[in-house]
């Protein structure tokens, strides 16, 4: 249980130069990360984005891994190929629709209602 985490890092290993001591980063983990304290391999971690809380970081790595692997690694999405996201208003399909659109691609979705296409729009 716990696989996603975002936090103050307050130690670092000696080969790691990509981030420092109080740097705020998320992450996803095997599990474990309910703890107080976790120990996350550098490459794991993100750098959180300006202005988020902990609680809004903790959520990116989740969405960002099963986006980009569903979509870039097994289905080798190309520049200008069409992409249809079920249920697009949701967590993992908004992020699916920016990220689409954000590498030339064209996401079509589905929604229950005109105020959630509305969103995704």
């Amino acid at each position: 249980m716990g696989l996603e985490v975002s936090g103050e890092i307050i130690a670092i290993g000696s080969k790691v130069n990509k981030y420092k001591k109080g740097d705020k980063v998320c992450a996803l983990l095997a599990g474990g990360g309910y703890a107080e304290y976790v120990k996350v391999d550098a490459g794991s971690c993100l750098k959180i984005p300006r202005n988020w809380t902990l609680e809004e970081a903790a959520s990116l790595p989740e969405v960002l891994c099963t986006v980009w692997m569903n979509i870039f690694q097994i289905a080798s999405l190309k520049k200008e190929e069409n992409v249809l996201i079920y249920g697009g208003s949701g967590g993992i399909g908004s992020f699916g629709i920016q990220l689409i659109r954000a590498f030339g691609a064209n996401p079509y979705t589905l929604a229950g209602s005109k105020e959630k296409l509305e969103f995704c729009k």
